[in-house]
């Protein structure tokens, strides 16, 4: 299965699928070992298959970490063997969904933070798929599509003015002569 940016989360629900979707993307530019905020919800499906389930029941979702390179995501995570890692507070999110509202729509937040060693000639782009791991009260009613973030770059350098001499007012502009 490749991976692309074609996001389930674009498509509306239909009886058969829950979709994940970012209401909060992270920022399109990151720093290493920075947190920063994702906020998921889960739309589900308008469908009579799940009304026979319990009323409330729950759901993990957990981060992967993509490679995006070329305009599109790698078809496989990040290993876990490799120097980027993506971190997560909490490690899961745990979402309660009930099955009232036609559809319902369930929302989570969580920080993460990517931590890689810095490279400061090469830029470095990913994305995070966040999916869902049933729980075994939901068997297999419906099925929760993963959904891809927007891309987003590590940022290699920081500029920091540390002398007290500088203004607090900067300007940019042409000169003319």
């Amino acid at each position: 299965m490749a991976a692309s940016m074609s996001s389930p989360s674009l498509v509306a629900p239909d009886n058969r699928f829950a979709v994940i979707k970012f209401i909060e993307e992270p920022p399109k530019h990151i720093f290493v070992e920075k947190w920063f905020d994702v906020g998921i919800s889960i739309h589900m499906p308008r469908s009579q298959a799940h009304k026979s389930l319990e009323s409330t029941y729950t759901v993990q979702l957990k981060p992967k970490l993509y490679r995006y390179t070329r305009g599109k995501t790698s078809s496989q995570p990040v290993s876990p063997s490799d120097s980027v890692q993506l971190t997560m507070n909490p490690p899961f999110i745990a979402l309660p969904l009930s099955k009232t509202g036609s559809p319902s729509e369930h929302i989570a937040r969580a920080k993460c933070k990517i931590s890689c060693p810095v490279q400061s000639s090469k830029p470095s782009a990913f994305s995070i798929q966040f999916h869902a791991e049933m729980a075994p009260n939901l068997g297999s009613a419906f099925e929760i599509k993963p959904s891809f973030s927007q891309p987003l770059s590590i940022v290699n350098a920081k500029l920091t003015i540390e002398s007290p001499a500088w203004e607090d007012i900067w300007y940019k502009g042409m000169s003319c002569i």
